[in-house]
């Protein structure tokens, strides 16, 4: 969720993935091929290091003050609830569902 209200087109690109790997037979983790959350987290992290990035980084501003250190068990689990604006010029949806296949 996070993701869409980050990027509009994050969502209809996620829809196209998967039907694109349905129609190729390799969205069905019961067989040994990738399941859907597996499918997201690749669109993420290729969204997130295309120059300029599409998506943000959750743990982008991590430590910018005491008080946004969330720990849990010791470890720092904060991570940005904001979804940031994106600036300058957006790739059309097209563009982006070629260069990711």
């Amino acid at each position: 969720r996070h993701f869409a209200l980050a990027d509009a087109r994050f969502a209809p690109l996620a829809l196209i993935i998967k039907a694109w790997a349905g129609r190729l037979g390799v969205n069905n983790s019961q067989h040994g091929y990738l399941s859907s959350y597996a499918l997201y987290l690749m669109l993420i992290f290729y969204l997130q290091t295309r120059a300029p990035p599409v998506l943000p980084h959750l743990l982008y501003g991590r430590g910018a003050s005491a008080s946004e250190c969330e720990l849990i068990d010791g470890y720092n689990c904060w991570f940005n609830a904001e979804p940031q604006p994106r600036s300058g010029k957006q790739e059309y949806l097209e563009n982006l569902v070629n260069s990711y296949m």
